[in-house]
């Protein structure tokens, strides 16, 4: 735990405007923040944050947690020790059966996703998947003010200016700061209503693999990306909140040196992206004073260190995360938060019954098996086989495969037909005409290929086409289930029948 304090004494948080940042890093963050959260609970520590700030990750655990303080707060008003407890042993289970779900690859590889990604954006598509599985409920931003609770900060991006973007349940917009190009101030959601799904949505469109939220204020569209962009802390908001503490959880791991780097654009972007938030990061951080930084690059005595590098390696996504991954992270930054008690102090303790504490899986922490380390070792190359370089080489490819499949389909359909009797046999103008559709089918897919080798040509030409693609493929997938269930019932029809050759 690396701490910056001017005082020696600890810090007495019920006097103390206290901030807790949950940093940006995908799932992994998300399971890292569970950890801290807990064991802040267990030391009756949460009661006295003030201010919590999100980003990416960090706002999809931060958003769960406070809908479940919100439900306590309204359900019993003055909450116990135990009740902060129990809210987050509620985020832990919610987590991860809302990680299992593996929203990503239901955004870029599910049928009827292909089919509505026609009519809207994938990002409208994220919020509502996290609206399904993880919130359960369709809350507008300006619904979650209620007395008592600390104040949520949902960060993003605002691509016009480059500058922060928060959400909150008071109002959104920007901090107003001289170094950003027309802050725009605060605005009310009075006129501009905004769903807290949306703003999750916003702060966690990582740039590359999304392209960015819409939010509509007096008629006028703001494009927002992922919160990281600006700052993967979450610390700018705290500072502009003039907290007096900071709590840092920070789920991004430090970047290191690599000599091989994959000669593809998302993995450059990513490298890129990723130099840019370490820069901004140590810039933040040397302009603060009174934090205490809880990282997952860390080492702990009772955890291998074989098992702490594996755990800072894994991948920042958003597909299904495995137990032990989740429950290692978890416990990984419970035990860095306990140094807490050094420096804040603590006058209660309760001990939680977390899944994340179970022995089996602390022990495998503190003498890990060679299955144990492989496991979570491979959960780095999942990022690269499985995540976003598998949708890259995945994208790039469609065009071909896409080709390839209407050629099939529409072959075996035609010699279906044929053999059906239902279109004549060996027609000539019949055959001119499927001639013709599998020209047509070619040429396009080759104008397509063309078109995306281009780099300069206009942005609304290229959302039309990338519409039409999502129209081919949405088409596609119809296809094929149509082709598959077409084979299988005329499987059980000869099975039935009898009619085998």
């Amino acid at each position: 735990m690396q701490m910056k304090l001017d005082k020696s004494e600890k810090i007495d948080s019920e006097n103390k405007k206290v901030g807790l940042a949950l940093s940006g890093g995908g799932y992994r963050a998300s399971f890292f923040h569970l950890g801290v959260l807990a064991n802040l609970a267990e030391k009756d520590l949460l009661r006295n944050i003030s201010v919590i700030s999100t980003v990416s990750g960090g706002s999809i655990v931060g958003a769960l947690y406070f809908l479940k303080l919100r439900e306590k707060v309204i359900e019993n008003g003055q909450l116990r020790h135990l009740d902060y407890i129990q809210i987050v042993q509620a985020v832990e289970e919610d987590l991860a059966a809302g990680v299992s779900k593996n929203i990503r690859s239901k955004v870029f590889l599910h049928p009827l996703n292909e089919l509505r990604a026609v009519f809207q954006s994938r990002e409208k598509i994220l919020a509502q998947l996290y609206q399904k599985y993880f919130y359960k409920s369709d809350l507008m931003m300006h619904e979650l003010k209620v007395s008592g609770l600390p104040k949520l900060i949902i960060n993003a991006t605002f691509l016009r200016n480059g500058g922060h973007w928060y959400f909150s349940q008071d109002d959104m917009g920007q901090y107003m700061d001289n170094k950003i190009v027309n802050s725009k101030g605060s605005i009310s959601y009075l006129k501009n209503p905004v769903y807290l799904k949306d703003a999750i949505a916003a702060s966690s469109a990582v740039p590359g693999l999304f392209n960015y939220v819409r939010v509509n204020i007096d008629s006028v569209s703001h494009k927002l990306v992922d919160g990281g962009a600006f700052d993967n802390l979450g610390l700018f908001s705290l500072q502009n909140e003039s907290c007096d503490f900071f709590i840092l959880s920070d789920g991004s791991r430090q970047l290191t040196e690599e000599e091989f780097i994959p000669r593809k654009r998302l993995s450059v972007l990513k490298r890129s992206y990723d130099a840019s938030l370490e820069l901004n990061k140590k810039m933040m951080l040397e302009s603060c004073s009174d934090y205490i930084h809880i990282h997952l690059k860390e080492s702990h005595a009772n955890v291998d260190l074989h098992v702490s590098e594996a755990l800072s390696k894994l991948r920042t996504d958003l597909n299904n995360f495995l137990p032990q991954e989740r429950n290692s992270l978890s416990f990984f930054a419970y035990l860095l938060t306990d140094d807490v008690s050094c420096h804040i102090i603590v006058n209660t303790e309760l001990k939680g019954d977390f899944t994340f504490k179970e022995s089996g899986n602390v022990s495998l922490m503190q003498t890990p098996t060679d299955k144990f380390r492989r496991g979570l070792r491979s959960g780095r190359k999942l990022n690269h086989v499985s995540g976003k370089g598998f949708i890259q080489a995945l994208s790039e490819a469609k065009y071909f495969i896409v080709t390839f499949l209407l050629i099939f389909l529409a072959s075996f359909w035609y010699a279906l037909l044929a053999t059906s009797g239902i279109i004549p046999d060996n027609d000539p103008v019949i055959n001119s005409y499927f001639q013709a559709l599998l020209i047509i089918i070619s040429v396009v897919s080759v104008y397509l290929m063309f078109l995306t080798s281009m780099d300069d040509y206009i942005h609304h030409v290229d959302m039309v086409i990338a519409k039409l693609i999502h129209l081919i493929l949405s088409l596609f997938y119809l296809l094929a289930i149509g082709t598959a269930a077409a084979i299988v019932i005329g499987l059980v029809i000869i099975l039935l029948t009898g009619r085998f050759t």
